[in-house]
């Protein structure tokens, strides 16, 4: 008589998985009252209230780490790829004009490490609260045989808000207009595929 299939066969440990995902609960619910459901539901609820903005306008976002992944996993910075993604994203809501309010993450591996995946969620986390939005859930998905042992394929999304004649969108520039530009402090988005081109090295110039 044959034992059937398995999860656990498959390679994916069903009791591993939910135990690092109930580690999450901890990470993404921080009491904030703009979440109305608890971790582990199949959708976030949250409230659609915008006070204290007249015509709220929402901007959605999403992004992926791009090459810069490769770099952090193999120095052993997945922390700093965490804080990386979100920052990426608030960055491109902010110039907009809106104020970021939520995110969502999507973490993709060949191989549940539950210290790796509860990192990059602990982080996210954190880089959002640090910027005044809230992680509200996302998607953890163990795909051996898809994705290497080892390997991630991380992305996430965010919302944000503005009101609408706060809007930032370039329909306003005029000749004339001046046009200030700031310093980068360091490497930023697709940067990091040059220094994957001369073998993980970056030499600041200054």
């Amino acid at each position: 008589m044959s034992d059937g299939l398995s999860y656990k066969q498959s390679g994916i440990s069903i009791n591993e998985t939910d135990a690092v995902k109930r580690q999450m609960k901890n990470s993404i619910d921080k009491g904030d009252p703009r979440v109305l459901n608890t971790f582990g539901a199949f959708g976030s609820l949250v409230d659609g209230r915008f006070e204290g903005y007249s015509n709220p306008i929402l901007v959605l976002k999403t992004e992926e780490p791009g090459s810069k992944q490769k770099i952090a996993f193999q120095y052993n910075h997945a922390s700093s790829i965490a804080y990386d993604l979100i920052n990426h994203l608030i960055n491109d809501i902010i110039v907009m004009g809106a104020d970021p309010i939520y995110a969502q993450d999507c973490i993709i591996c060949g191989k549940m490490e539950p210290d790796i995946v509860k990192l990059l969620v602990d982080n996210m986390a954190d880089a959002c609260g640090a910027q005044g939005c809230v992680l509200t859930g996302g998607e953890t998905s163990v795909q051996p045989g898809v994705i290497a042992d080892g390997e991630y394929v991380l992305s996430a999304s965010a919302i944000g808000v503005v009101d609408k004649k706060q809007i930032i969108d370039g329909s306003t520039i005029e000749n004339g207009d001046s046009i200030l530009a700031v310093a980068s402090n360091g490497l930023h988005t697709n940067g990091y595929t040059l220094v994957r081109r001369n073998g993980g090295r970056y030499y600041p110039r200054y």
